[in-house]
Parts: structure tokens; C-alpha cells; sequence
């Protein structure tokens, strides 16, 4: 008996899906995608995630950025600001504050490779 099609395809998961699905695993919801040679992530909710959990998710991101080469894009709401912080200690740099009275404003945060 002939096995299933479904079975006999390969699989069509992304590094970066691949990525997001540790993520999720570890209860941290956030938007990751990568546009050309930089990785989007938004939508942190540090309400949401415990801080062990944002360490390990921060630490994810960036040995997969290393690996591939990669920069990193995240986009913190003002209301998490202390994750700012973290993300400084992390390597990353604050290239843009928006202060945005409806959203409450907002920091955008970029981390080059290590192996660039």
C-alpha cells in the first residue's frame, strides 16, 4: 500500500518560522518575520512573558541573527521601557524614539551581527 502524499513532501518551514515556533513555545507572543537581511520583531508583550523567558527569547534571536548573519529590528512600545534596558545590556542600540500620543510612543532598537 502506497504511503500518503502528504507523508512523501517535504516540509516548507522557514529558519525563521522554525525560530518563531521556539518562541511561542516559551510564551512569549511576538510578530517575527525577516525583510532582506534584517529580522523584524514587534509586539514583545513582557506582561505576557516571564523574564526568563524574554532572556531566553533575546538570546534565540540574536544566535540566530550570528549564525545567519543576520541584524535585528525590534520595536518596543514606550510602555515596556524597561525591557530598553535589557536590550542596551544585550548589544543592542536605540536608532529611533517616537513619541506617539496615541500608542503612547514607541523605541526601536537594532543589533548588527557579531560575525559581520
Amino acid at each position: 500500500m502506497p504511503l500518503p502524499s502528504y507523508l512523501l513532501e517535504q516540509p516548507q518551514i522557514t529558519p525563521i518560522d522554525a525560530v518563531a515556533r521556539r518562541i511561542s513555545r516559551l510564551g512569549v507572543e511576538a510578530i517575527i518575520r525577516r525583510v532582506g537581511q534584517t529580522i523584524s520583531v514587534q509586539g514583545v508583550d513582557q506582561f505576557e512573558a516571564t523574564d526568563e523567558a524574554l532572556t531566553k527569547t533575546f538570546k534565540i534571536l540574536c544566535d540566530h541573527a550570528d549564525l545567519s548573519r543576520l541584524t535585528i529590528e525590534i520595536k518596543i512600545p514606550e510602555l515596556f521601557s524597561a525591557l530598553v534596558t535589557r536590550l542596551e545590556a544585550s548589544g543592542f542600540h536605540i536608532i529611533a524614539t517616537v513619541g506617539d500620543e496615541d500608542e503612547g510612543g514607541s523605541h526601536t532598537l537594532m543589533r548588527r551581527s557579531a560575525r559581520h
